[in-house]
């Protein structure tokens, strides 16, 4: 399944909402608080969102599954006899 635009600026909004509520408020100098800015998220999460992250993972795991299948191949062609060693016998 892959994600639209839309989806991934929805989970975007939806990521800096949740970040909010865990991070509070910021205490201005005159005792006032406010709500952090979408700039401030960002640099708290170093320009990594979670679409970001969400698509280094499936890029991994790609390789990953690239990976096991190619050593189960080299392992199956590694083990089979062809039909000249077989007649040899």
């Amino acid at each position: 399944m892959t994600m639209t635009k839309k989806d991934e600026e929805n989970l975007r909004v939806f990521e800096r909402k949740i970040l909010r509520s865990i991070m509070g408020p910021i205490k201005e100098a005159d005792n006032e608080f406010r709500i952090r800015t979408n700039e401030e998220l960002q640099r708290e999460l170093k320009g990594k969102d979670i679409v970001h992250k969400n698509k280094t993972t499936k890029n991994e795991m790609a390789w990953a599954c690239m990976e096991v299948r190619r050593r189960i191949r080299n392992q199956i062609i590694s083990g089979m006899e062809t039909r000249w060693e077989k007649e040899k016998r």
